[in-house]
């Protein structure tokens, strides 16, 4: 479905600046002119077109005459937020290393945790593979050995945010 853009541009509408779907025709209950997306289970806006979900932040790249890419990162780490501004094509390495602070992380810090020898340890993972970058006295100084790692690695700046 995805590779019929003319057939869905003649559907849907899209704003980049907002990042908002609209219908163009009457859908079903839904008006033209109204919202066309639904929260999925997994977080990302998707809509419903012949009975197929399509994943909006994708269908934007389409929209804007754009290669649909394998991976599309929200930059600002919002999967709702499908402004083209906040789009981007990414590897799944770009794309991980742009991923929100875990839910499960107690210091607030992605790869800084609180060592059980009473020390700062901080780690990251590179080539799939994890890497001690030291233990520590301070929290300020992991977060600094992580942040180092980060720049010298490429992380996003929204990296953990």
């Amino acid at each position: 479905m995805l590779g019929n853009h003319e057939y869905l541009k003649e559907l849907l509408s899209y704003d980049p600046v907002s990042g908002l779907f609209r219908w163009r025709v009457d859908q079903g209950s839904a008006k033209a002119g109204s919202l066309a997306s639904t929260v999925a289970t997994n977080g990302y806006l998707v809509v419903m077109v012949d009975k197929k979900y399509q994943s909006l932040h994708r269908l934007a790249f389409a929209f804007m005459g754009q290669e649909v890419p394998e991976r599309v990162d929200h930059i600002n780490g919002n999967r709702t937020d499908n402004r083209w501004i906040n789009l981007r094509s990414a590897t799944s390495i770009e794309n991980a290393r742009n991923q929100r602070l875990h839910s499960t992380n107690s210091t607030g810090l992605p790869g800084v945790m609180w060592d059980q020898r009473s020390r700062w340890r901080a780690y990251g993972y590179l080539g799939g593979r994890y890497l001690a970058l030291g233990r520590y006295q301070s929290l300020l100084d992991a977060a600094a050995a992580r942040k180092s790692f980060e720049s010298l690695h490429g992380y996003h700046f929204n990296h953990g945010k």
